[in-house]
């Protein structure tokens, strides 16, 4: 058995340009083996940490309402207890092509709950716009709204607005 290169794997690790999945292929060792001696010698995470953990709403919890917290914090809780069954059921052998087709949208509806939720945390920990920042939020969407009108009347599309 050959005793793993750790400096090296932790260089490639740090460097952040190799996929953990090459990291692990090339150095013949395991994830729960590179996850567990970066968390044990205090590596970086190789991504940012979502801003809607328990103890990242701990930390904005004076910001807001209780109540909205709280929230926030049953939301992430859900959102994790549902990836993690989907993920389970991926695992199952014998999935039909509907099956996956299911999960894929499941996955994509849950992405779309998770973007909210990191976007309601975010206005949380964000001061209250100042009038002349939505001013110039007013005018983008009407310029925004203009263009599309403009586009539509363009293409010759009688129909609705999409």
């Amino acid at each position: 058995m050959t005793i793993p290169d750790w400096s090296a794997i932790e260089a490639a690790y740090r460097g952040g340009a190799t996929p953990v999945a090459r990291i692990v292929q090339d150095f013949r060792i395991s994830h729960s083996q590179l996850y567990q001696r970066a968390r044990r010698e205090g590596w970086p995470p190789r991504r940012p940490r979502l801003p809607v953990g328990p103890q990242r709403l701990e930390q904005i919890a004076g910001k807001a309402e209780d109540m909205t917290v709280r929230m926030l914090a049953r939301l992430t809780q859900t959102l994790a207890r549902h990836i993690n069954e989907l993920e389970d059921q991926a695992r199952l052998p014998n999935r039909s092509e509907k099956d996956r087709e299911r999960e894929a949208k499941a996955l994509a509806a849950l992405a779309a709950v998770l973007d909210r939720i990191v976007e309601l945390a975010n206005r949380i920990e964000r001061p209250p716009p100042t009038a002349e920042e939505t001013a110039e939020t007013h005018d983008r969407l009407i310029a925004a709204l203009a263009e599309r009108v403009a586009r539509h009347r363009h293409a010759g599309g009688g129909g609705p607005l999409r």
